[in-house]
């Protein structure tokens, strides 16, 4: 199953903050991780994941600080952890070798050794002495 960026992130809050995972809290714990983001946006990716079977809803007590409206809970499930665990098998295998990069300094874009930089850093890193 495919997560997007932001669905992998809500997800992983969702799991953190479990059992008491809603929205607002979501966003505030994405924005302490360093991802600040709004609640439209979070809560169109908790509609995602919900789609996908990766957590659940349920809807908490009536709030009268909220205008009698409830607080809706997130709940993950089986398939979300799955996908999350996946998702991390997957990094691990495709940054095996992320030790053996030598990043001395980033090129910029218009830099005219870039392309020689890009192949000699192609020619190390095939190298395998």
């Amino acid at each position: 199953m495919k997560l997007g960026s932001l669905e992998e992130l809500v997800l992983l809050a969702v799991i953190r903050l479990f059992p008491r995972a809603s929205l607002v809290p979501i966003v505030n714990l994405l924005g302490e991780a360093g991802y600040p983001t709004t609640v439209g946006t979070v809560s169109k990716s908790l509609k995602s994941l919900e789609y996908k079977s990766c957590v659940n809803s349920l809807k908490g007590h009536v709030q009268p600080k909220r205008g009698g409206r409830r607080v809706i809970y997130y709940i993950p499930l089986q398939k979300g952890v799955e996908a999350l665990s996946l998702l991390q098998l997957t990094r691990d295998h495709l940054g095996h070798d992320i030790q053996r990069l030598e990043i001395v300094s980033i090129p910029k874009a218009d830099d005219p050794t870039l392309y020689r930089q890009i192949i000699e850093a192609g020619r190390k890193w095939n190298d395998p002495g």
